[in-house]
C-alpha cells in the first residue's frame, strides 16, 4: 500500500485503511460515509493461522440535509471544513488504540493467552489489571 524500498522486505504488523465517501442522496440530502479497518497480518498471534485477523472494523454515516445549491456557500464552506474536522478527530483515537493494543499483547496475559490456545485449555490471566 504505501511504497517504500526501505520497509519492501518486511513483514507489516498491522494494516489500518480509512475511506471517507459522499453520496447524494436526492436534491437535499448528503451522506457521508467513514469507515476504518485494521486487519493484522495471519501467522502473527497464532503460528501457522493461514488467515489475517480482522481487529475491529468500523462504519461510521451521518446524513446532511441541506439545500446546496441555493444555500448559502460560507455555510456550506464551513459545515464541509467541521465534517472533515470531525472524521480527521477519530484518526488519532484510533492511532492510540493500536498502541494500547500492542501494549497489552506484550504482557504476561497476552503470553498465557496463546499457551493456552496452544495447548487446548482454559487461560489463567494474572496480570496486572493496571500500570
Amino acid at each position: 500500500m504505501l511504497d517504500d524500498p526501505a520497509t519492501d522486505q518486511l513483514q507489516p504488523l498491522h494494516d489500518r485503511t480509512y475511506a471517507v465517501q459522499v453520496f447524494r442522496r436526492d436534491a437535499r440530502c448528503i451522506l457521508v460515509r467513514g469507515m476504518v479497518h485494521d486487519v493484522k497480518p495471519p501467522g502473527l498471534y497464532v503460528d501457522d493461522d493461514p488467515d489475517p485477523l480482522t481487529m475491529h472494523r468500523m462504519r461510521v454515516e451521518l446524513e446532511i440535509a441541506v439545500e446546496l445549491a441555493n444555500g448559502a456557500q460560507s455555510a456550506i464552506r464551513w459545515t464541509k471544513q467541521t465534517l472533515n474536522n470531525w472524521y480527521r478527530m477519530l484518526g488519532p483515537a484510533f492511532d492510540a488504540s493500536v498502541g494500547l493494543e500492542f501494549y497489552g499483547f506484550g504482557g504476561p496475559d497476552a503470553a498465557e493467552g496463546l499457551a493456552a490456545l496452544r495447548e487446548k485449555r482454559a487461560a489463567e490471566f494474572t496480570g496486572p489489571t493496571s500500570e
